[in-house]
């Protein structure tokens, strides 16, 4: 049966700038290599098949690596998680880091991408697609996540709005149970191998995940028990290439 492949991508402490005002976590800790040591050690023990420090394709480049004809690529897009024990609890959870300094954050991440100033941005009004240089960005970003930008954007919902439903990655708030069913649905449309997981504070996150998330997937047979072998080939079944 196939199964899905899962990579942790580690943006320093999690998806949120103000992660480091929570209880319990070491704002330096993302300057340490002990701190990525012990989130890799972590990653291992869900049976991960790799750890990322940098952001991967979107979900909009899903469609690009199944076009017929074309060589097989591993399409594993982006997920974003506000994971806690109960889908009532991680809708607070959200809310809760939203109304810190979560927009803002999110406004200049958005801007960066979009290649504007944060100050281009309003929170309460449409991304203005006038002021994008589509074609220069085209150049320099994701295509699949520019792509998911401009999607979105063209609705005209309010910045605010577009930032609390995620922009360019598929976001899930829920449950353990609602993560793997919305992994399972995705996966099983066949556009997808798998997903880079990025959690909202990874030190609270990340264990939980592999704690309760990784058992359901199991028991679907949709992710390994074990690993068959030590390398990131063996890891995605990739061939050993010839030449």
């Amino acid at each position: 049966m196939p199964q899905l492949y899962l990579g942790l991508n580690a943006p320093g402490l999690g998806t949120y700038k103000s992660a480091w005002r929570r209880d319990g976590i070491d704002p330096v800790g993302l300057t340490t290599g002990e701190f990525y040591v012990r989130l890799a050690q972590t990653a291992e023990q869900g049976l991960f098949d790799a750890f990322f420090l940098a952001d991967q394709p979107t979900l909009d480049a899903a469609s690009v690596v199944r076009t017929p004809g074309r060589p097989r690529v591993l399409a594993l897009p982006g997920a974003s998680l506000t994971l806690a024990s109960t889908d009532e609890e991680a809708l607070r959870r959200k809310e809760e880091l939203d109304g810190g300094d979560g927009a803002l954050s999110g406004r200049q991440y958005l801007a960066g991408r979009l290649g504007l100033s944060a100050d281009d941005l309003d929170l309460d009004a449409p991304i203005p697609l006038e002021k994008v240089d589509i074609e220069r960005q085209r150049r320099e970003n994701s295509e699949g996540f520019l792509r998911s930008i401009l999607s979105l954007a063209a609705s005209g919902k309010p910045l605010r709005e577009l930032l609390r439903d995620g922009s360019g990655h598929l976001t899930v708030v829920g449950s353990p149970a609602t993560v793997a069913d919305t992994f399972e649905q995705w996966f099983a449309v066949g556009a997808i191998d798998g997903f880079n997981l990025m959690f909202d504070v990874i030190e609270e996150s990340l264990l939980l995940f592999v704690d309760e998330v990784v058992p359901l997937l199991q028991e679907r047979g949709l992710f390994r028990r074990k690993y068959e072998g030590t390398t990131l080939r063996d890891h995605l079944g990739l061939p050993v290439p010839t030449w």
